[in-house]
């Protein structure tokens, strides 16, 4: 079960809201996140969520990627949405990985792989 009690929402977008969302959940290997960052609707909301992936739902030594739009010229150009290369960077160190790569990019599309 992923979230406790359907009936009453959860907001994924306040960090306190958001440990009711992870307590009933297990840990995991690998976490694939496509395209879906961004419908946080706010880049603010992003250190949070990669805090709490980090924390409570990837075991030690596992991967998290990452695929997401970029905030560039010839890409997306909501910079209160969508997060430059280095943003991404910043918040996945912020976060707590300490290894970061980046093994595609292809028309404003990131794939970010931590460790």
């Amino acid at each position: 079960m992923l979230i406790k009690d359907v009936a009453s929402p959860i907001n994924l977008r306040k960090p306190e809201d958001a440990v009711q969302w992870v307590e009933p959940l297990n840990t995991y290997d690998v976490i694939i996140m496509h395209q879906a960052l961004h419908e946080l609707r706010h880049k603010s909301y992003a250190l949070d969520f990669h805090k709490i992936v980090k924390t409570q739902l990837l075991k030690a030594q596992s991967t998290y990627l990452i695929c997401d739009h970029l905030f560039a010229e010839s890409a997306m150009t909501n910079n209160e949405i969508y997060m430059s290369k280095q943003e991404h960077l910043v918040r996945l160190q912020q976060a707590g990985f300490t290894q970061i790569e980046i093994p595609l990019e292809i028309k404003g599309l990131c794939i970010f792989e931590c460790h």
